[in-house]
């Protein structure tokens, strides 16, 4: 005949921990209050009261809410420039010339930007300390600032059949030149050349910061698209095409 032993004894087990009914959840407080109400009525309560006894009833405490993770950041995509586009940039570093880049707004006006030396920038600085920008709100003079920038930089208007080339202005009248221009277009194509001046400066900076980068200035090779012909794509949202020239 077989003979069966008790199995070896296990670990106890675990008395959830005590918490008031209070701190429950609200499903919880509704599954225990009737316990709460029969006490009242109970003559084998012991003297003990209602109220304590129901709200030391043991359940598990609810788990801790997890903060939200934090959301990732996408990483920076690096702005597409055309081999054209570092070629004309190149070559106008090399020669010491300010570098320009041409744009088409509206499908047929076509606009040409030329980038400031070091002197039109502190020619710029130097009229905006002496024209009382400080009174003005921060607002303002960011405005008045990139009016005087689309000043200096705009160097070409070509409507199709006529051309219109634009002077650098003097020392002490790009202010001047900045309200000419102002009242010298309609208000969509104003707005158009301010939206592709920012546009253009970006270009430049952007060109600018990748100097370090030798595989981004080795047009043609491995690490670097090959060379198009025609003319550039402009990224500018208002911009349909563009080519570069060098002064």
């Amino acid at each position: 005949m077989a003979e069966f032993s008790n199995p070896a004894p296990g670990p106890k087990p675990k008395i959830p921990e005590t918490v008031p009914l209070r701190q429950a959840s609200r499903e919880r407080q509704e599954l225990y209050a009737p316990l709460a109400e029969m006490d009242r009525t109970d003559p084998e309560a012991d003297g003990v009261p209602a109220a304590s006894r129901a709200e030391n009833i043991p359940f598990p405490k609810p788990a801790p809410e997890l903060a939200p993770e934090a959301p990732q950041e996408p990483e920076a995509v690096q702005p597409e420039i055309p081999v054209e586009d570092r070629q004309a940039f190149l070559a106008s570093v090399l020669a010491h010339k300010p570098y320009t880049k041409t744009y088409t707004l509206f499908g047929q006006v076509r606009v040409t930007f030329r980038d400031r030396t070091p002197s039109q920038v502190e020619q710029i600085q130097a009229e905006l300390n002496t024209s009382g920008i400080g009174e003005l709100p921060e607002v303002e003079q960011a405005i008045l600032e990139e009016r005087m920038v689309l000043a200096v930089e705009l160097a070409h208007l070509d409507y199709g059949k006529t051309g219109e080339p634009l002077q650098e202005p003097e020392a002490g009248q790009i202010r001047k030149r900045a309200d000419d221009l102002l009242g010298r277009f309609a208000k969509p194509l104003y707005q158009a050349l301010l939206e592709t001046c920012r546009e253009f400066d970006r270009h430049v900076s952007e060109l600018t910061r990748r100097a370090l980068d030798k595989d981004f200035w080795q047009a043609g090779t491995e690490n670097s698209p090959s060379p198009r012909t025609g003319p550039a794509r402009s990224t500018s949202p208002v911009t349909a095409a563009a080519t570069h020239t060098g002064r």
